[in-house]
């Protein structure tokens, strides 16, 4: 079932959801290869998935896509779309005789 009102979840409402689900996150601090650092936020899923998401943004809303990528990535659903939303204009129009 996709997400009420058909809105895209911002990372927050995702990862809110996911910890519901036994997911655990870590802020941690890294550094690049010249040794510039940054925040990732590393998500774990005790039954075997990991997602890590460098410079999180708590308020970015996610696409389908995205949505689609964090699932496989923490082995869990959300009811959170994995799909665009179809409109009227993207229905295949029948021909009439």
């Amino acid at each position: 079932m996709a997400h009420p009102f058909g809105g895209h979840p911002s990372l927050v409402e995702f990862l809110d959801f996911a910890v519901s689900q036994g997911c655990v996150t870590q802020k941690v601090v890294r550094a690049t290869a010249r040794g510039r650092t940054y925040v990732a936020l590393v998500v774990t899923n005790p039954l075997g998935g990991t997602l890590t998401i460098p410079n999180p943004q708590f308020e970015e809303r996610l696409s389908p896509s995205m949505v689609s990528q964090y699932h496989r990535r923490l082995g869990i659903k959300t009811p959170f779309a994995e799909k665009p939303e179809s409109t009227s204009a993207d229905a295949p129009t029948s021909s009439e005789s």
